[in-house]
């Protein structure tokens, strides 16, 4: 749909954070609006602890999806 190399495989791990993080994915430009910045206030400091979940998160989903 994407027209990626082999599958939308970067489309299904943009909706796996979402659900997870709560984070907003933009799928299409139109959507990424100056009232959708203004209003959005989720902020994630990058530190060791935090990469670290990101890491551990990155590999479930990866696990998740080779089944």
């Amino acid at each position: 749909k994407y027209k990626e190399h082999i599958n939308d495989h970067q489309v299904e791990f943009a909706q796996y954070i979402e659900k997870k993080f709560g984070i907003k994915a933009i799928y299409n430009i139109k959507d990424l609006t100056p009232e959708l910045i203004k209003s959005y206030n989720k902020f994630i400091a990058i530190d060791t602890k935090n990469l670290k979940m990101l890491q551990n998160n990155i590999k479930d989903y990866i696990n998740s999806i080779k089944k």
